[in-house]
């Protein structure tokens, strides 16, 4: 396999058409942005409830489960998932903690690095290097 199967040169003008784009595409969304804020009405936050837990200051990405009332943070301060129940907006659990390669200083080999919930029973979270790790829920998001 060639790592430059699908490349392809652009022409200056290919290049000039991209970047027009780009921009007629930021000023759209800039022009909305106001408009959205203003419709977005926040119903509550979530914290950590234990004292003992250091802030969280490297994490990726995060999903919502409506049908478990679930929401699940990849936490790399805590080498963890940290599940929370979006109905009390309370941490529930720390899922896999220790499993993970945690905040290494380098994007590509920290982990966890991407989170969601299948089928409303299992969370998928990867990891820093190269895993897939799956947790069954089995009835802890209520």
């Amino acid at each position: 396999m060639r790592l430059l199967s699908n490349a392809r040169i652009l022409r200056p003008t290919d290049t000039a058409i991209y970047v027009a784009g780009a921009v007629a595409a930021t000023l759209m969304v800039s022009a909305v942005t106001p408009a959205l804020a203003q419709s977005l009405v926040p119903i509550g936050a979530m914290a950590q409830t234990s004292t003992t837990v250091p802030i969280i200051n490297s994490f990726d990405i995060s999903y919502v489960d409506p049908a478990t009332s679930s929401y699940v943070l990849g936490d790399r301060t805590q080498q963890a998932v940290d599940l929370f129940n979006t109905q009390t907006l309370q941490e529930t659990f720390l899922v896999g903690k220790g499993a993970f390669t945690g905040a290494t200083g380098n994007n590509n080999t920290s982990g966890p690095d991407g989170v969601m919930i299948v089928n409303s029973n299992e969370i998928w979270a990867g990891d820093g290097n190269s895993t897939l790790k799956v947790f069954s829920m089995g009835g802890t998001t209520r």
